[in-house]
């Protein structure tokens, strides 16, 4: 059976990722994620595991709309880092959207890999650059079912 994995890249509006399920969960069919995976910076990924694990937003959601459990653990959470290997707290520079750039390509070649995930790709969040880099990974890796 298929996986619907939501790949979101987020600044600091986690929500973003709770909006973005539930209008996934309202279309004609309805889309039932089974996996998440996030994108983000340090700053970032302290709102997420705050708001979606610990205050329990995620799951307030998933009960709320009687919708499926999705997998969401805070490895799948991954922070840019930068040349130097350091997690970025933010994204500032030419080099560090570079590293973002490479990191969103490496996580969507990776997802993609698996002819059993079907990716919903979200660019609702973060920087720019981010959503940018992201769309054009999905145009280099994604296939008929990959969805943006």
């Amino acid at each position: 059976m298929k996986r619907h994995i939501l790949l979101c890249v987020v600044g600091n509006t986690p929500q973003i990722i709770t909006e973005t399920i539930y209008a996934l969960s309202r279309k004609k069919p309805p889309v039932e994620i089974n996996e998440l995976f996030v994108i983000t910076t340090t700053i970032g990924a302290e709102k997420i595991r705050s708001s979606l694990i610990e205050k329990g937003y995620l799951k307030r959601l998933i009960d709320d709309y009687h919708l499926p459990a999705i997998g969401f653990r805070p490895e799948n959470i991954y922070i840019i880092k930068s040349d130097g290997g350091m997690e970025l707290p933010d994204i500032r520079s030419r080099a560090d959207n570079e590293s973002a750039g490479e990191l969103i390509t490496e996580v969507v070649k990776r997802l993609t890999s698996d002819p059993e995930n079907i990716l919903h790709c979200s660019l609702a969040g973060g920087r720019k650059t981010m959503g940018y880099y992201l769309g054009s990974a999905l145009q280099l890796y994604g296939r008929r079912d990959d969805r943006l």
